[in-house]
């Protein structure tokens, strides 16, 4: 009877164990789809990393095409007008090339002889670059070194037209026009009007 019972308990503990160990597999399809998941979500990581690549590429390509058309055309700056009884430089300061096409000078005086404009000051300045108007034989290189201009292009001057000069006390200043439009004021140079040193002038163009 004894031996019986003992039987009896090793068989439901055997039972007990095979039913164990044969349910454990039953939870392996969750692994599964947690991996499935990972996998998802790896891949949708990896395809929002391409499409924004692809967007930044692509506003890049945008900008520095943009860059380049801006570049191709003058647009407005500033030129600055150095000068003295003898010589006139006008120098881009600005950070642009200007478009001096419509560049024009006028003496404070209603004198036509005191009005100047020269298609061979050329269409267009670039950053930096400077022109000349010289009095009698000076040239560029007669230019006083702390002008700090090589100029790209130079024109000889009559005295009959040089603008920036006066010739009387009251020929206090003369005036710089874009086109039809006034783009400012600057004072003259000379003896008449006590001013010997180099005057500098600057105009929002």
């Amino acid at each position: 009877m004894i031996r019986g019972k003992l039987i009896y308990g090793l068989v439901v503990m055997l039972l007990a164990v095979m039913v164990g160990c044969g349910g454990a597999p039953a939870e392996q399809p969750a692994n599964d789809e947690s991996d499935t998941s990972t996998s998802e979500t790896n891949d949708e990581s990896t395809s929002d990393t391409q499409d924004e690549a692809s967007d930044d590429s692509a506003s890049d390509d945008t900008d520095e095409a943009e860059g380049d058309s801006q570049a191709s055309s003058p647009v407005g700056g500033s030129i600055t007008l150095v000068y003295n009884d003898r010589a006139l430089i006008i120098w881009n300061t600005s950070g642009t090339e200007v478009d001096i096409s419509g560049l024009a000078f006028a003496g404070s005086t209603d004198d036509a002889n005191e009005s100047f404009s020269d298609s061979a000051l050329g269409a267009s300045l670039g950053v930096g670059e400077c022109l000349a108007l010289l009095t009698g034989r000076l040239t560029g290189q007669d230019l006083p070194d702390d002008w700090a201009c090589d100029p790209v292009r130079e024109t000889s001057l009559t005295t009959n037209v040089l603008f920036w000069r006066a010739d009387a006390a009251e020929d206090e200043t003369f005036t710089i026009n874009n086109g039809d439009a006034e783009a400012g004021t600057c004072d003259t140079a000379g003896r008449a009007v006590n001013r010997l040193d180099d005057v500098t002038c600057m105009v929002e163009w």
